[in-house]
């Protein structure tokens, strides 16, 4: 029996880029980036994105019709994907206006990006230096973090680290031992039962 864990979907930047009337590859990708600072680099696999994928897996090859299934099951699988990914879009956006004024959501973005640079540092982001940067008290740095992304700093960076350590494994396949010490985790043992916590399998399962 094989399990499935994960599903990487790769699309043409020139075709997405057509897809969301944006100009050129170069404004995607300034897009992309801004989605990949203020939200989780892995969609769960819903509902209906397992039955698609189950309905794709069960394709019989001997079906003389079996690479136009196929092809119409991946088709929906993109646009189910793409809807989803929308739609947490809109969501964050909702959530985003709706809790604090937006100069303090650019300072808790810039917050974050801080934090997503110190992901290969050996030591957890300071919270006394991260409200300096954005002229905030810690106090009310932590408080008004946590509204905006309804986890603390050091939850954040712990996740987010754990995050990227999920996607050099599936994307990058960079070695579990180079992903722990590349992250900061000095005891690769401790990584991988971070790991397993989180994602329910260890770093060598992915």
């Amino acid at each position: 029996e094989t399990y499935i864990r994960n599903i990487i979907i790769s699309l043409p930047s020139h075709w997405v880029a057509g897809l969301l009337s944006i100009d050129n590859e170069n404004a995607l990708l300034n897009k992309y980036l801004e989605f990949t600072f203020t939200h989780k680099q892995f969609l769960p696999l819903d509902e209906n994105l397992k039955l698609l994928f189950t309905e794709v897996l069960d394709l019989e090859k001997t079906d003389p019709l079996f690479q136009i299934k196929m092809n119409a099951g991946i088709t929906n699988l993109i646009s189910q994907f793409l809807m989803t990914l929308g739609q947490i879009i809109h969501e964050q956006k909702v959530i985003d206006s709706a809790t604090l004024p937006q100069d303090d959501i650019e300072r808790l973005q810039k917050v974050e990006r801080l934090i997503i640079q110190s992901l290969d540092s050996d030591d957890a982001p300071d919270i006394d230096q991260l409200a300096k940067e954005v002229a905030m008290s810690a106090s009310t740095l932590q408080r008004k973090f946590k509204k905006l992304y309804n986890q603390g700093i050091y939850e954040y960076y712990h996740n987010y680290r754990l995050e990227e350590a999920r996607r050099m494994l599936l994307v990058k396949q960079v070695p579990v031992q180079e992903v722990a010490y590349t992250l900061g985790f000095k005891d690769p043992g401790h990584f991988s039962r971070s790991y397993k916590k989180k994602f329910g399998f260890t770093p060598s399962q992915t």
